[in-house]
C-alpha cells in the first residue's frame, strides 16, 4: 500500500513538532522553577498543549491511509479535544490562586473547583461527540467524504475536521472558557503594581495566545479568499505558519512571567509597599 498525504499537511507536521517540543520543554522548565502548585498547573497545561500540537500534526498525515489509521486519527483527535479542554481548567485555577492564594482557591472554595471541572468535562465530551476527521474526495462533484473502507484515496483528496455548526458552537463555548481565564488575570493585574503586575501581565498574554490562535484557525477559511494572492507564495502555508507562531508565544510568555521573582512582603520596605498599593488603586 502506498502511503498518501497532503503535501501542505506534511510540511505543517515539521512546523508543529518544534511547537510541540517547545511547549513540553518549557513545561518542565516552569515546573523546575518551583514546587508551588501554580507551577504544576502550568506544567500540566503545557504538557497537554504539547500533546495536542503533536497529535494534531500527526493525525492529518495518517488519516487517509486505510480504515485502521483513519480510526486511529479520530482517536488522536478525541485525545486532542480532552487535552485542550483540560488546559483552560488549569489556567482558570491558576488565575484564582494568583488572586486568592492556594488555601482559598483550592480548599475553601472546593465547590467552584468542582464546577469548573464539570464545565471542562461537559465541553470536552460535547466536542468529542460533534467533531471528527473527514477525508474529502476532491475528484467527485460535489466533493464528499470517503468511507473508511474506501481509503486510501487514489485521486485528489483533502483531510480536515468536520466543520459542522454544532461543533463550531462548542468551539466558541470552549474559547469563551479560555477567555474567562484571561479575564481573571486581567482584573488581577489591575489590582497589582510593580513586579507583581509585570508577572501577571506576561501570564495573561501567554494564556490569551491560545484562544487567539483557535479563533484565527476557525475564521481562516473564511478570510483567505478575501486576501490578495502573492505569486510564488502558498497562502495556506503562510496562514498556518502565522497560527503556529501565535500558539508558540503562549508557553514562552507564561514561562517569562513565571521567572519574574515576586519578593516577599518582608523583603519590601513598608513605604514602598504603601506606594505600590496607592498606585494600584483606581
Amino acid at each position: 500500500m502506498v502511503f498518501v498525504y497532503e503535501p501542505l499537511k506534511f510540511i505543517m507536521l515539521f512546523l508543529k513538532i518544534p511547537n510541540c517540543l517547545l511547549s513540553i520543554i518549557l513545561a518542565f522548565r516552569i515546573k523546575k522553577l518551583s514546587n508551588y502548585i501554580l507551577n504544576y498547573l502550568f506544567f500540566i497545561s503545557f504538557i497537554g498543549w504539547g500533546i495536542f500540537i503533536g497529535l494534531d500534526g500527526l493525525l492529518y498525515i495518517i488519516a487517509p491511509n486505510g480504515a485502521f489509521l483513519y480510526t486511529l486519527a479520530n482517536i488522536f483527535r478525541d485525545v486532542c479535544m480532552i487535552m485542550i479542554a483540560l488546559i483552560p481548567l488549569c489556567f482558570i485555577q491558576a488565575g484564582f490562586i494568583i488572586k486568592e492564594g492556594e488555601e482559598i482557591a483550592l480548599h475553601e472554595k472546593k465547590l467552584r473547583l468542582i464546577l469548573s471541572f464539570i464545565v471542562s468535562f461537559v465541553i470536552s465530551i460535547a466536542m468529542i461527540s460533534t467533531d471528527s476527521i473527514i477525508v474529502m474526495d476532491k475528484t467527485a462533484h460535489p466533493p464528499h467524504p470517503f468511507l473508511p473502507d474506501e481509503l486510501p484515496p487514489t485521486g485528489a483528496f483533502s483531510v480536515s475536521f468536520d466543520p459542522n455548526i454544532l461543533a463550531n458552537l462548542f468551539y466558541i463555548s470552549f474559547v469563551a472558557w479560555y477567555v474567562f481565564g484571561v479575564f481573571l488575570m486581567f482584573f488581577q493585574q489591575r489590582r497589582e503594581a510593580g513586579v507583581k503586575r509585570n508577572r501577571t501581565r506576561y501570564i495573561m498574554f501567554g494564556i490569551l495566545m491560545i484562544p487567539i490562535g483557535i479563533v484565527y484557525f476557525i475564521v481562516q477559511p473564511y478570510i483567505m479568499p478575501l486576501l490578495p494572492v502573492v505569486p510564488g507564495v502558498d497562502p495556506k502555508f503562510v496562514y498556518n505558519l502565522v497560527g503556529q507562531i501565535i500558539w508558540a508565544f503562549s508557553p514562552i510568555l507564561v514561562y517569562i512571567g513565571m521567572r519574574v521573582r515576586v519578593p516577599l512582603e518582608s523583603e519590601v520596605p513598608r513605604a514602598k509597599l504603601e506606594n505600590e498599593v496607592k498606585a494600584a488603586k483606581p
